[in-house]
C-alpha cells in the first residue's frame, strides 16, 4: 500500500471553526438528491453515508424557508416549519452518529420563486429611463 504524500496531512487534521471543531477538511458543500422535504428518511441515509465515510461535515440541499421563496417545481428540502425541521433533523442525527457536523444551506428565490399557489407576485424587473 502506498503511504499518503505529507504534504496531504493538513487535509486530515481536525479544524476548528468558532465552537465547533471538524475532525478534518473534508466538507460536503450543499448539492441538490431530489429526495427533497418528501423522503427525510432517504436524505438522512444518504448523508450519514458520507459521514460514516469519513467527512467531517455534509450538508443537505438548499431549503427554502417560507412558502414564498419556493422553487417549485424542484425538489429541495424546506424549512418552512415544524414539520420540515423534524424531518431534517434525522440527517443530523444520522450525521452526528458517524461524528460529523451536520450544515443545511438556507435559501429564498426572491423574484424568481415559484409564488403562484401563494398569492404573492413575482417582482419584474425595472428599466432605468433613457436620457
Amino acid at each position: 500500500m502506498v503511504g499518503r504524500d505529507p504534504q496531504h496531512d493538513i487535509l486530515f487534521e481536525p479544524v476548528t471553526i468558532g465552537p465547533k471543531v471538524l475532525r478534518n477538511r473534508f466538507y460536503q458543500v450543499p448539492h441538490c438528491t431530489g429526495f427533497g422535504g418528501t423522503k427525510p428518511w432517504s436524505q438522512a441515509h444518504h448523508r450519514s453515508i458520507k459521514a460514516e465515510g469519513g467527512w467531517a461535515a455534509v450538508c443537505t440541499e438548499y431549503a427554502p424557508i417560507s412558502p414564498d421563496s419556493d422553487s417549485q417545481p424542484f425538489a429541495s428540502a424546506r424549512l418552512w416549519d415544524d414539520e420540515d425541521a423534524r424531518g431534517l433533523s434525522l440527517m443530523c442525527e444520522a450525521a452526528h452518529e458517524h461524528g460529523a457536523l451536520a450544515g443545511i444551506e438556507l435559501h429564498h428565490a426572491g423574484a424568481f420563486a415559484a409564488t403562484g399557489n401563494h398569492g404573492c407576485r413575482r417582482s419584474r424587473r425595472r428599466r432605468s429611463p433613457t436620457a
